[in-house]
């Protein structure tokens, strides 16, 4: 049988060991191990450890494996302001149908794709949108998502908070923390938001830009919005407000 280099070593280590203890022992009588007892040490010694910086630990992330969208700004609504009036008012009317193809393209993961057109046929054939008033409330929008196959939960977060916008931050801060993008949805306006910066703002890309009342923004300031800044641009009240997120 061919001898380890580790039991060798061990087995070294263990005799000098004893020759030590012998120099210390004098006179008084000692049992000496057998051959075997010292295999048997040898076998139970713990294996040599790497030498090296201990590995850092891998930051934790959600428990469905998304990531935070802290940072991100990549646009997922196509330009409302671009869109035909004609046939179909998208343009004056639309922001409900392309928030809802921007969320269908973050979670498909196809930034140009155009669903579009399925959106507002299943829109139109539901009865759930029209032309002349846009989409017919909040669980319109919900239920023409679930026909999209996205299941997304309502969350009355104006009247839950009494229009507190420091609590209406901190509520979409932490969805869109665990990786989650927001619909935001007034009176007047639906907003995608799938990003936010360190201080807090919330990126909305070209779904900030079409809303032609936001203070004398600038479009391109418009794409990055404070909460109460969603509000007061599109003469909504901040107890208005609802978010629709995946669940």
């Amino acid at each position: 049988m061919k001898s380890s280099p580790r039991i060798i070593s061990t087995l070294s280590l263990a005799v000098l060991s004893l020759t030590t203890n012998l120099s210390w022992a004098c006179c008084e009588p000692i049992d000496l191990p057998t051959g075997g007892d010292l295999i048997a040490m040898a076998s139970a010694a713990p294996a040599p450890q790497a030498f090296g910086r201990a590995a850092t630990p891998a930051p934790k992330r959600p428990a469905d494996g998304r990531e935070s969208l802290r940072g991100e700004r990549r646009d997922w609504a196509r330009a409302q302001a671009l869109e035909p009036t004609n046939p179909d008012n998208i343009r004056g009317a639309g922001c409900g149908l392309i928030a809802a193809e921007a969320l269908e393209r973050f979670l498909k993961h196809k930034p140009t794709a155009n669903y579009l057109d399925a959106i507002l046929g299943a829109a139109l054939a539901h009865g759930l949108w029209s032309s002349s008033t846009g989409m017919f409330g909040d669980q319109a929008e919900q239920r023409l998502l679930a026909l999209r196959g996205i299941r997304v939960t309502v969350e009355d977060i104006g009247r839950i908070t009494g229009g507190d916008g420091k609590r209406i931050e901190r509520r979409i801060l932490e969805l869109l923390e665990t990786g989650k993008p927001v619909i935001i949805s007034g009176a007047h306006h639906y907003y995608f938001v799938s990003g936010f910066s360190g201080d807090g703002r919330l990126f909305v890309g070209h779904t900030g830009e079409i809303v032609d009342f936001h203070m004398g923004k600038t479009k391109a300031q418009a794409r990055d919005l404070y909460p109460q800044d969603l509000a007061a641009g599109a003469r909504d009240d901040l107890s208005d407000l609802s978010i629709l997120y995946q669940k």
